[in-house]
């Protein structure tokens, strides 16, 4: 494949999740552009993990039905509790503890929507 940025992968598949670490993530498809910044961590010990942990918040949103920017949030809010322990499974929050943080933190966090 030659791609020059990340909407050329488009036309091989119809969505595109893309994580930019403490910048925040972003969603793709052929009509819309969502962005999701990082949610805050209490404090920062270990980045290990937090992508795969963004990942299974992503996927717990998505398996509940929720849109793309509900998933993005997700996705963040898991990542925010990985990076506050050492190694991504001891920093693993239940669900409870999840919707808590995106309902304290969204807030601050800031998701854009574009339509392409």
């Amino acid at each position: 494949l030659r791609l020059r940025k990340d909407r050329d992968l488009l036309h091989h598949v119809d969505e595109l999740i893309l994580t930019h670490g403490g910048r925040g993530s972003e969603f793709l498809s052929s009509g819309e552009r969502i962005r999701q910044s990082a949610l805050p961590a209490d404090r920062v010990v270990n980045t290990t993990g937090a992508g795969d942990a963004f990942r299974g918040g992503f996927y717990a949103a998505a398996w509940r039905g929720l849109g793309p920017a509900d998933q993005l949030l997700w996705g963040a809010a898991a990542a925010s509790f990985a990076v506050e322990a050492q190694g991504g499974l001891a920093g693993a929050p239940g669900l409870s503890r999840l919707r808590a943080r995106i309902k304290n933190r969204a807030d601050g966090s800031r998701t854009t929507r574009a339509v392409q």
